[in-house]
């Protein structure tokens, strides 16, 4: 990842995510054909998913969150978020958000066929150059915590802590409440505030 990229994706990670800069809109992969190819070109991007998981439809849905490490404290934090980073120059969407989900879940966890396919929630300011994409993408199994944990000894500095599946409206708790959920956890600020000015209620990204 160059310097810029990596300058400019931390910079979104910490920002306000404030309608008033930020076009926030759906993403449909029915008519957002060209997205991968418009924003490589245009914007410095960030791009990832939120996880979900059901074995089938009589079951309900679970959403996977990740606990986020702060490196440079080396802390593990009380904040929950999806699996997603920085794009880099050479790569597409797709490519970068594997790629993401790879290094952030130690492997653990595989998206089910190509991310491009899933719904999401695009946000960008056309200004500052900066975009992000945050896809609701169904992954192949409910990976355990314990798995996960056995793998994150053999990673190096790793941004992910431990992983939980929790219900939906456990997950919408952590998006539309302004206070901790029942174990402390808040949602990550700015994937926070793009979900929460989405004007798609989350159950219909989860299809």
């Amino acid at each position: 990842m160059s310097n810029n990229r990596r300058k400019a994706s931390k910079k979104f990670s910490g920002m306000q995510v404030n309608q008033k800069y930020w076009k926030i809109v759906p993403f449909d992969p029915e008519k957002n054909v060209n997205l991968d190819l418009e924003f490589c070109k245009k914007f410095i991007c960030s791009a990832g998913i939120i996880a979900y998981y059901c074995k089938n439809k009589d079951q309900p849905k679970k959403i996977c969150v990740g606990t986020y490490k702060d490196k440079k404290k080396n802390i593990v934090t009380n904040e929950r978020t999806g699996f997603m980073g920085g794009i880099k120059r050479d790569e597409t969407i797709p490519q970068g958000v594997l790629r993401e989900v790879f290094e952030e879940t130690c492997g653990t966890i595989t998206i089910d066929g190509c991310v491009m396919k899933y719904p999401g929630i695009m946000a960008y300011n056309e200004y500052k150059g900066h975009a992000m994409i945050v896809f609701f993408a169904r992954v192949t199994e409910e990976t355990s915590n314990d798995f996960f944990q056995e793998k994150v000894k053999k990673c190096r500095n790793p941004e992910i802590a431990e992983l939980e599946w929790i219900t939906v409206e456990e997950f919408k708790n952590l998006v539309y409440s302004d206070i901790p959920d029942k174990k402390g956890f808040i949602l990550y600020k700015s994937l926070r505030e793009i979900i929460k000015q989405s004007t798609i209620k989350i159950d219909d990204y989860l299809r």
